[in-house]
């Protein structure tokens, strides 16, 4: 598993612990870093290039289905996107989740393709990051270029799919079966099939025996618009709206109890309150690092949003060396609004009556 998965620092950046830190860079001199490179994909061929976009895009099922990996029936949705890894070439980022839950993906992954003497290939790999690093990747693939810090010695490859593209659209197949471990099987094979807008995937998990443990059917996904929406706060500032809210907009005087997590855009997980099973509470508007002081306009209970601060509205230059977050780091929060806690009424000046 990656070092990046298995820090998380004993102090608390955001809680009351942290909030004298926090208070400090509201008065702070702006020290603004260079914005990264715009990044588009180069693809290493029209080949390649016409096999990803066949399979970037939003997609969703049309109902219910039952993924062996996600509880509940629920339509699933699915983002596809070109992202950047360190030291590869041609590669997608693919998270899927359920559409009664599409801020937290149950499955995310890397995909790259790469040309063999009969054809184009594609790869897919896991990312070993534990269970508080991975959510650093959900949305991000909507932000190419702040897309986190992943190197091939952070993936794990589990399958390779020989690629034909035609008439039909494209077709993905695993050439043989692969071992896998998931439920009673001992080995699985996987197709992908794309036709215009229509998207299928077929996995299917063979016992010991020979028998089907799991799969075989087909899970259709049409073309649609993508889940979670992008916001350009300016200066660097972005938030990534994964979920939407109710009516009841944020407000001066309000009170937001909220959940969140916090990274370095290494992965590294810095602070998170859910470690303390504990809220965090704070009044509207917030006297906190300068990022979560603007990012949080327009957020309403249910809101799940995450923010991507560049370090002059964070730590800046002095960055935090308790919390391990170097200075001008950019920082990427996951913040969950449990709950806009409006004003109680006033009560009258005659006693209420």
């Amino acid at each position: 598993m990656s070092r990046r998965a298995l820090g998380i620092a004993a102090l608390s950046l955001v809680m009351p612990a942290g909030l004298a830190a926090a208070q400090d860079m509201v008065d702070m001199q702006p020290n603004p870093q260079p914005a990264p490179e715009p990044w588009s994909p180069d693809w290493s061929s029209p080949e390649i290039a016409e096999a990803a976009g066949a399979l970037i895009g939003a997609w969703s099922t049309s109902g219910e289905v039952a993924f062996r990996d996600a509880e509940g029936g629920s339509a699933v949705g699915m983002h596809i996107l070109p992202v950047p890894i360190v030291g590869m070439a041609d590669t997608l980022y693919a998270e899927t989740f359920l559409l009664s839950d599409q801020a937290k993906p149950y499955r995310r992954s890397i995909m790259q393709f790469y040309e063999t003497r009969s054809g184009v290939r594609l790869r897919t790999f896991e990312i070993a990051f534990g269970d508080e690093s991975i959510g650093v990747f959900t949305g991000m693939g909507l932000l190419p270029d702040r897309f986190p810090q992943v190197s091939p010695d952070d993936l794990i490859a589990t399958l390779d799919l020989e690629i034909s593209t035609g008439r039909r659209g494209l077709r993905a197949r695993t050439p043989h079966p692969y071992p896998t471990g998931i439920g009673v099987a001992v080995n699985m094979t996987s197709e992908i099939r794309v036709d215009g807008d229509r998207l299928t995937l077929s996995d299917t998990g063979f016992a010991a025996d020979g028998s089907t443990a799991w799969g075989g059917e087909d899970v259709a996904f049409e073309r649609t618009e993508p889940f979670y929406s992008v916001q350009d706060l300016g200066e660097g500032l972005f938030a990534i709206d994964l979920a939407e809210g109710g009516s009841d907009a944020v407000e001066q005087g309000d009170t937001l109890h909220v959940h969140y997590y916090g990274w370095r855009a290494d992965g590294f997980t810095f602070d998170t309150s859910y470690r303390r099973g504990d809220a965090f509470r704070f009044a509207f508007p917030p006297r906190l690092i300068e990022g979560w002081n603007r990012g949080l306009n327009g957020v309403a209970t249910g809101s799940h949003r995450k923010l991507v601060i560049p370090g002059a509205l964070g730590y800046g230059p002095a960055g935090n060396p308790r919390a391990n977050i170097p200075g001008d780091a950019t920082l990427i929060f996951d913040i969950e609004i449990l709950l806009v806690q409006k004003p109680a009424p006033a009560e009258d000046a005659a006693g209420g009556e």
